[in-house]
């Protein structure tokens, strides 16, 4: 039986590390910065009387600014908005995905969901008889930049914010700090 000289392995051994270069080489580093522009990403607390009326649904309208600047094309860009009692639990209510085959984009978007598609919040445990009743939300706007199905770049804005629902007189006051809104969709008692 014939052994391997020292000389064999170190030839082996530089062509093995050869090769392993050379795929190095071929990869393709993409890089990207992502950026959710709407700095000020927030949802005012929002209040409803519900006075003859029961609740329907939570509507939550997001208008989010984003960016990215990558060194490659992008093929593939995911804006999201998730809510939940906290960060950790918040789920996916709406989203957009668009396909902008370019290196770099400034944008923006408006996507809606309801409250009731979160699986911390459901509609009756909402409803009322009588009294007021109010549900802490934490709302995540997320940017998420792809190349070939493979994440380069992604970022996201946080908020957390109040819906108080009463059954007295019929008033609703607030407002989604200058991007977007929350309604509410009725029907009579």
């Amino acid at each position: 039986m014939t052994g391997i000289s020292r000389r064999g392995l170190l030839a082996g051994t530089a062509i093995l590390s050869t090769t392993g270069v050379s795929i190095a080489l071929i990869s393709d580093k993409a890089s990207a910065t992502a950026s959710i522009d709407s700095g000020d990403f927030s949802i005012a607390d929002k209040s409803a009387d519900l006075t003859g009326e029961n609740l329907q649904d939570i509507v939550i309208d997001s208008d989010i600014d984003y960016s990215f600047d990558s060194n490659v094309t992008i093929g593939t860009v995911e804006v999201s908005v998730a809510v939940g009692i906290s960060e950790q639990s918040a789920q996916i209510i709406a989203s957009e995905t668009t396909s902008p085959n370019k290196k770099q984009i400034d944008s923006s978007t408006t996507i809606s969901g309801s409250l009731f598609d979160a699986g911390d919040y459901n509609l009756n445990t909402l409803q009322l008889d009588d009294g007021e009743k109010t549900v802490r939300i934490t709302a995540v706007a997320e940017l998420i930049i792809k190349r070939n199905e493979s994440v380069v770049a992604t970022d996201k804005l946080t908020d957390t914010f109040e819906i108080t629902i009463t059954k007295n007189e019929v008033t609703i006051n607030g407002q989604f700090s200058g991007t977007g809104t929350v309604s509410m969709e009725t029907e009579p008692a």
